[in-house]
């Protein structure tokens, strides 16, 4: 932490615990760059500090991350949950052999494109058990501008286009490169993964590797 400072006037003390969140990356030389970290419970906002050229990198490979889950629709109580031992998040509204009816969305953290080359939108997916349902009514990758925190009604959503989708029958995975120019100027970034199910239909979603780079 030599040489960076905070957003609080607080110092962290020799011996205090420090939890921190963001990405490390090496490369040549050790770079990274963290977002926040929390001392004890105060929460200390860290300016920049190295270099990395993701912005957001989420596996999913032992919990859902900083990407929140709002649900809009259903008396579920989980629909989108973090598959640890194979590393991804899944979405499902089939529980005890019954189709339930549901509107979840599993949404990032704010993303700065504002001060970035970065130009794109990484991910791995797969889609099953679509059977007769049409795919745009069911999942879709949505992103806004002016989302800031809550159910996703709060801001405006755009449906991105991607360049690929399984035929949801089966648990192929598919890598799907979006691009990310047309938002380069805005400071408030969000991408959802929206998933919706019905009585007759609830596909299962898995999603993996959400890089924005």
């Amino acid at each position: 932490l030599n040489g960076k400072s905070f957003t609080s006037a607080d110092d962290i003390k020799v011996g205090d615990k420090v939890t921190v969140y963001g990405t490390i990356k090496y490369y040549a030389s050790s770079t990274f760059k963290t977002t926040e970290f929390i001392s004890g419970s105060k929460l200390l906002a860290f300016e920049k500090g190295g270099s990395t050229s993701d912005l957001l990198n989420e596996t999913f490979a032992s919990s859902l991350g900083k990407f929140a889950v709002q649900n809009v629709q259903g008396s579920l109580a989980t629909v989108w949950s973090a598959d640890t031992k194979n590393g991804y998040a899944k979405a499902s509204a089939y529980v005890n052999k019954v189709n339930e009816a549901t509107e979840s969305w599993l949404i990032s953290p704010a993303i700065d494109l504002s001060k970035s080359t970065v130009d794109s939108l990484n991910f791995s997916q797969c889609l099953n058990f679509l059977k007769t349902g049409d795919r745009a009514e069911h999942v879709s990758v949505m992103i806004s501008t002016d989302y800031i925190t809550g159910l996703p009604n709060s801001g405006t959503w755009t449906e991105l286009t991607l360049d690929a989708w399984t035929d949801g029958k089966s648990w192929t995975w598919t890598n799907n490169k979006i691009s990310l120019k047309a938002y380069a100027k805005n400071s408030n970034v969000h991408i959802a993964f929206k998933y919706v199910s019905t009585t007759e239909i609830a596909p299962t979603w898995e999603i993996k590797n959400v890089v924005v780079k």
